[in-house]
C-alpha cells in the first residue's frame, strides 16, 4: 500500500444541518460551506469535515453515544495554549458546557472538551 498523504474527509451524521452549521459558525467561528443542499462542510487543514443528515432507518431523535462501536470523539490539534484559551472563552461565551482547559495525566498535553448539539464529543488538543 502506498503511503497516505492525509485524511481527506470525515462524515458526521447530524439531526439538523442548519443547527450544526450555526453551532460551529457561532461558537468556534468556523467558515461552514452550505453551498450543497444535502450537506455542510468545514475545511480544517487538509481534512474536510462533512455533516450530513441521518440515513433512513435512524431512530427519530437519535443522538451520538460513544458507548457504541465506532467513533468515540474527534480531537483537533491547535498550535499553542494561547489558541486554546481563546477557544475556551468562545465556548463559555456561547454557554457551551466545558470543564475548561485540562492537562491529560498520561501525556501532559492540554485539552478542552465539549459536545455539539448532537452530543458528539469534541476536543481541542495542544501537545
Amino acid at each position: 500500500m502506498s503511503r497516505l498523504k492525509a485524511v481527506h474527509h470525515i462524515t458526521i451524521r447530524v439531526q439538523d444541518l442548519d443547527r450544526t452549521a450555526s453551532f460551529f459558525e457561532r461558537v468556534l467561528g468556523w467558515d461552514v460551506d452550505s453551498s450543497l443542499p444535502d450537506r455542510r462542510r468545514v475545511q480544517i487543514g487538509e481534512t474536510r469535515l462533512v455533516f450530513k443528515l441521518p440515513l433512513p432507518g435512524t431512530p427519530e431523535g437519535d443522538r451520538f453515544n460513544e458507548a457504541r462501536i465506532g467513533v468515540d470523539h474527534i480531537s483537533l490539534l491547535l498550535n499553542d495554549l494561547a489558541e486554546m484559551v481563546l477557544v475556551e472563552r468562545r465556548l463559555r461565551d456561547a454557554g457551551v458546557d466545558t470543564r475548561g482547559v485540562q492537562t491529560e495525566a498520561s501525556t501532559g498535553a492540554s485539552v478542552i472538551v465539549f459536545r455539539d448539539p448532537d452530543n458528539m464529543q469534541w476536543e481541542f488538543y495542544v501537545e
